[in-house]
């Protein structure tokens, strides 16, 4: 039986990163047990990285008399922004 193509295939990407942030990078994603960064681990972290950002949201608080701002998934900071708004 012949495989199906696969529509979201997957593409190259390089890029680079300054040193400092690199090894900070192979530290977490390192393991004790393989003794090296495991295969696919850096398409993972950017993978799921990626996701999060397009998937979450940014909330300025200075409109409601808090300093700062706060992140996170979009429908969490739409029901936040809701709650903030029928509070005033």
């Amino acid at each position: 039986m012949p495989r199906r193509p696969n529509i979201d295939r997957p593409v190259r990407l390089e890029l680079k990163m300054r040193a400092s942030i690199r090894h900070r990078l192979d530290l977490w994603l390192w393991s004790e047990s393989e003794q090296r960064v495991p295969k696919g681990k850096y398409q993972e972290f950017f993978e799921e990285r990626t996701q999060a950002f397009f998937n979450n949201a940014r909330l300025d608080l200075a409109p409601f008399g808090l300093e700062g701002s706060i992140e996170g998934p979009k429908d969490v900071i739409a029901a936040l922004q809701a709650r903030l708004l029928d509070g005033r």
